[in-house]
């Protein structure tokens, strides 16, 4: 069952949950998240994160450079970050919670959120699902399931491009900072030297259209790359150091 939520009330505390599964960018939206709502709104958050892999583990560190694999627990940027398993015990839930790409709860987290419910307090509960430009997200974001087997109720926020979902994850002063890159030449140039261009010449590597490649494994990125290299233009494409490189060695 569901329908739509006509208003959601910020809370002062708030938990967010991820699972990495295979990429950048469960940890990467979760991180960026976390801490805009601590520097923009001065929540107090919780950041649990949970590594299936030492893959996953190396994701979260290349996010969260700051982040201490050996620690537990730790605080950066004002945020509160934890690594959690199924087996996670907490004293107490969040006003709060936010459930990142359907990644599922500790089952001791839901039972407090159960009991919580049951005392008239449940947090507000929130799958935040993934960026889409589908139409389909329009008629489903700010919808809200209602557990059957517990009455515990979950609500849908889908992120997309226009009014009627949930908008885009954007700093307030990204705009702002943006435009200050792009008119500061010596900030251009030692962020191209960080990717390993500095010998080229500048006017050279601002003439070249530059593509940043984001994608799965499984993604169809043949005709991309064929395009690219038939082109009229010249194309300089940088890859993240994950398993697409597999796609990009075959091409």
């Amino acid at each position: 069952m569901a329908y739509k939520v006509s208003t959601f009330k910020a809370k002062a505390r708030w938990d967010i949950f991820c699972r990495i599964v295979d990429n950048y960018g469960d940890i990467g939206i979760c991180w960026r998240l976390a801490r805009q709502l601590v520097y923009e709104h001065q929540l107090t958050v919780r950041l649990f994160v949970a590594c299936m892999s030492d893959e996953s583990l190396s994701a979260a560190q290349k996010i969260i450079p700051n982040l201490n694999l050996s620690q537990s627990a730790q605080i950066i940027d004002g945020v509160e970050v934890y690594f959690w398993d199924d087996d996670l015990l907490v004293e107490e839930v969040a006003e709060v919670v936010i459930e990142a790409f359907a990644c599922g709860l500790p089952a001791s987290y839901s039972e407090k959120i159960q009991t919580n419910q049951a005392c008239a307090t449940q947090p507000s509960w929130i799958n935040l699902e993934y960026l889409s430009a589908e139409t389909w997200v329009n008629d489903f974001h700010a919808t809200v399931s209602i557990n059957p087997s517990n009455g515990l109720i979950k609500y849908f926020f889908f992120p997309g491009f226009n009014e009627t979902t949930g908008g885009l994850l954007r700093e307030a002063d990204l705009t702002i900072k943006r435009d200050e890159f792009l008119l500061n030449t010596a900030e251009k140039n030692k962020f191209w030297q960080q990717l390993g261009v500095a010998d080229i010449n500048q006017k050279c590597v601002q003439a070249i259209i530059k593509v940043s490649l984001f994608c799965y494994s499984h993604a169809p990125v043949h005709d991309l790359l064929q395009s690219m290299a038939t082109g009229k233009h010249v194309v300089m494409l940088f890859v993240p150091n994950n398993a697409v490189l597999t796609l990009i060695a075959a091409f």
